[in-house]
């Protein structure tokens, strides 16, 4: 049955007709189960707007995005962000804090050194304080070591009993990369310190 029959209060029925563009009379449709059909032929939607399909397309990328190292979401409060080149930009795994300290110093040339970065990490370190609080030392020159390279850090001449040499910024260490501070002129059984404190984070993959 096509139209849509409306019960008469005179026991007949009423039959609601539309009209299409040329003014003939044009019954109102309803499905198998008598519902209203309404098909809209158009619509004010702008050119190039978002269909169900083209919704669903997107959906479909975010999602494969989701399970790749272009976007993935590790774990709650760690958003790494890759760029296309496959640097990480933003990323944060755990706070790094080490302190290497020497208790009983034999005189002469002191070598303090961190632990290496692990396999897969890169850590951040954005502070740095050397010093013996025992006694005056002749120099402290602090190093990135990468590899069988050091780099030069910072340096402090004559420093006295408890001078600090600090350092602040951003040194990126990449895996088995470490720090070391060499404390030259060492009186034996002197304490020295090496304090690190930043963050380590994932490498790209």
């Amino acid at each position: 049955m096509s139209g849509v029959v409306i019960p008469d209060p005179r026991g007949g029925h009423v039959w609601i007709y539309g009209v299409d563009g040329s003014g003939n009379p044009v019954k109102v449709l309803v499905d198998a189960v008598g519902n209203l059909q309404i098909d809209t032929v158009t619509s004010a939607l702008p050119t190039g707007a978002a269909t169900a399909a083209a919704q669903a397309t997107a959906l479909t990328e975010l999602q494969a995005k989701l399970q790749t190292d272009d976007i993935a979401i590790v774990s709650p409060g760690y958003l790494p962000v890759v760029a296309p080149d496959g640097d990480r930009l933003i990323s944060y795994k755990v706070a790094y804090k080490e302190r290497i300290y020497e208790g009983d110093a034999a005189a002469g040339t002191v070598a303090l050194v961190t632990d290496v970065v692990a396999a897969g990490d890169v850590r951040v370190i954005s502070g740095i304080v050397c010093r013996d609080t025992s006694h005056a030392v002749t120099r402290i020159d602090l190093f990135l070591y990468a590899g069988t390279t050091w780099y030069s850090v910072g340096q402090l001449l004559a420093p006295s009993a408890n001078e600090w040499l600090s350092w602040s910024g951003a040194l990126y260490l990449a895996a088995g990369e470490r720090i070391e501070a060499y404390f030259y002129g060492v009186t034996v059984h002197d304490l020295l310190y090496l304090d690190c404190v930043g963050f380590e984070m994932s490498a790209p993959s």
